[in-house]
């Protein structure tokens, strides 16, 4: 069968998910959703090969997807397969919205795909767009501390904001935290930055790694939803711990992870993009005396 377009790659176009790694983000997310509602513990193993999702994004089909993928696609883009691997219905397209997550595509090598700048922006935005860049520091009131493990086969992100959510933390930091990924995706690309003075938006692709890492924990205002900021160091265990520092966009833990949680209870810790500087996400807070 000859490729054609289809609704199926429109949609993956439009929201930005025509990167393999970013699609199996949201499927696999999709996948567990699934799973729970339809009681069916097999459905959170359903994932999508290289090869199969080539097929799908070119219209290159024998038949359509089957079965339990098919279930977990008709889940995440609301349109059944016959509809997806359909001509496109470009209206159509355009009304749906993201059913999980809000990715980018960071595609693993090449260009950086254009980031929408921010409607609102940051009080400090004139001092930023006239190079006036300054430190900022406060004093910080340390609330309740916590140890949590993450464990064998859990999304690193997922749980931890579970946990943040289940405690009611919205602003603190991790120190520093332990533990093994079996899969893990950092900013970085494998060529040369077109502009090494914007942000990097491509990530990378890495596998059976042990890291160690940090961050903070701030509130994400405009989506009302916590905004974790976790750099990593990492050696590959199949590269004799060869290494990785960058900053931690994706990972599911391998084993255990272990991390110190320490919630600051003031100031609110805040995370605005800033428009005049590529719309980055900067922490900002009150200054308290």
């Amino acid at each position: 069968m000859l490729a054609r377009p289809t609704l199926f790659r429109v949609l993956l176009e439009e929201r930005r998910w025509d990167n393999w790694v970013v699609f199996c983000e949201h499927f696999e997310r999709a996948a567990r959703e699934v799973a729970l509602k339809s009681n069916s513990p097999r459905i959170t193993g359903v994932t999508v090969g290289r090869r199969t999702f080539d097929r799908w994004f070119a219209g290159d089909l024998y038949s359509g997807p089957q079965h339990d993928a098919a279930r977990v696609l008709e889940h995440l883009f609301e349109f059944s397969c016959t509809e997806l691997f359909g001509p496109p219905d470009v209206s159509a397209a355009a009304g749906s919205a993201p059913s999980t997550g809000n990715f980018r595509s960071w595609p693993t090598c090449g260009a950086a795909p254009t980031e929408q700048p921010s409607s609102t922006p940051s009080p400090r935005t004139a001092d930023y767009a006239s190079g006036g860049f300054f430190m900022r520091s406060t004093k910080i009131t340390r609330g309740r501390e916590f140890v949590l493990a993450i464990d064998h086969g859990e999304d690193f992100f997922d749980a931890l904001k579970k946990f943040c959510t289940e405690n009611e933390v919205r602003s603190g930091y991790i120190p520093t935290f332990i533990g093994g990924f079996r899969h893990a995706r950092l900013v970085g690309m494998c060529g040369a930055m077109d502009n090494p003075e914007a942000p990097l938006w491509d990530a990378v692709e890495v596998q059976t790694l042990e890291a160690l890492g940090g961050g903070t924990l701030a509130w994400d205002t405009e989506r009302d939803r916590l905004a974790p900021h976790i750099h990593v160091s990492a050696g590959l265990k199949e590269s004799s711990a060869d290494g990785r520092t960058s900053h931690l966009l994706a990972a599911e833990v391998q084993f255990i992870a272990e991390l110190l949680v320490v919630e600051i209870a003031a100031p609110t810790l805040t995370r605005p993009r800033l428009a005049s500087l590529y719309d980055v996400p900067l922490l900002t807070f009150d200054q308290q005396d």
